[in-house]
């Protein structure tokens, strides 16, 4: 089943988009063209690199080109124009104006979460994607989106995106990448909706079905390493690279919620281990962050796993952490939760 993906009108869409700063792009620049369409350019897949040890379960995960370039340029999951996003997170954004156009299911995480609010939420984001789609192309040729700051620290956060044959995937704001982007919606935003494992002898990027709302691609190989249960690797290999985004240089109003500094290893366990849960969401529910010997009263496992008491489950938007990872953290606190 392919469904239509216009449901707003052009000026409805025209209207929403003046709050974003996009007034004097609309107006002094004539409507973008969308051109010819290149249904083989715009279905050629990216994949998300790997880093050295990734156990975000993001490595290797398949998206359009063009597709990959609005989901990280437009809120990354998180920010902005990202479903998730609420209150400051959105910067602005006019609440329902998602663009956040990530798999909605990807089938090789070991609880994969492949239910309807997920194909719903691509699909809407697909659909404003079409809608808007003169504005689009006219805001990321002028310049005006995304937006200075804000933008280029949403693209920092935002994995990378590799071709088959190992070359990134171009920017946005090159020449290249908004030719991508342009094809892309003059194709009509095709999207890859779910993800599944590689299995031979299909090869990553070969489809494997087609889903409601989009494709369904093999997805690359991924270098999964969890972690040994000592806080030496734990914070090697999951708080540095999932955490310290947000609990970490540059953001500030999460390390101020929370009153967690996450950068430094010694100064994490410190900050964590028999220390009282604090923060806008946690205080006085008379939970403690790690709890030497008692991993299922520690909140990180909590908050790791399924069992939120406070806040939100992390790392926030997902993709969560798999068992594989959890369990070393879950023997690290068991053994006494040395600072090792």
């Amino acid at each position: 089943m392919r469904i239509s993906p216009r449901v707003v009108r052009p000026g409805l869409a025209r209207a929403l988009l003046l709050p974003l700063g996009l007034a004097a792009a609309v107006s002094a620049c004539a409507p973008a063209d969308l051109g010819a369409c290149d249904p083989e350019r715009a279905r050629s897949p990216v994949f998300v690199a790997p880093m050295e040890n990734d156990v975000t379960g993001l490595g290797g995960q398949p998206l359009f080109e063009g597709q990959a370039l609005l989901a990280a340029s437009c809120g990354n999951g998180v920010y902005c124009h990202a479903a998730r996003a609420t209150g400051g997170l959105r910067h602005g954004v006019p609440s329902g104006f998602d663009l956040d156009v990530g798999l909605a299911c990807d089938a090789r995480a070991p609880a994969a979460a492949c239910g309807p609010a997920e194909r719903l939420r691509l699909q809407t984001a697909r659909n404003n994607a079409w809608a808007f789609r003169t504005e689009i192309l006219d805001a990321v040729r002028d310049g005006a989106m995304p937006p200075g700051a804000i933008g280029a620290e949403v693209r920092r956060q935002a994995p990378r995106f590799l071709r088959a044959d190992g070359t990134a995937l171009p920017e946005l704001d090159t020449a290249e990448g908004r030719e991508i982007l342009r094809n892309w919606i003059a194709c009509r935003t095709p999207v890859i909706e779910r993800a599944e494992d590689l299995a031979p002898p299909r090869a990553a990027g070969d489809y494997c079905g087609d889903g409601t709302v989009g494709d369904c691609l093999y997805g690359a190989p991924r270098n999964v390493s969890p972690p040994e249960p000592r806080w030496g690797s734990i914070h090697a290999r999951v708080i540095a690279p999932l955490c310290v985004s947000c609990h970490g240089p540059g953001a500030t109003d999460y390390r101020t919620e929370s009153q967690l500094d996450l950068r430094d290893p010694d100064v994490a366990w410190a900050q964590l281990v028999g220390v009282a849960s604090t923060g806008a969401f946690c205080m006085g529910r008379g939970l403690t962050h790690v709890v030497p010997g008692d991993p299922d009263a520690s909140s990180l496992l909590m908050k790791l796993g399924d069992d939120v008491s406070c806040g939100d489950r992390m790392p926030q938007g997902g993709p969560f952490l798999p068992e594989a990872v959890i369990a070393p953290i879950r023997a690290w606190i068991e053994a006494g939760a040395a600072n090792d």
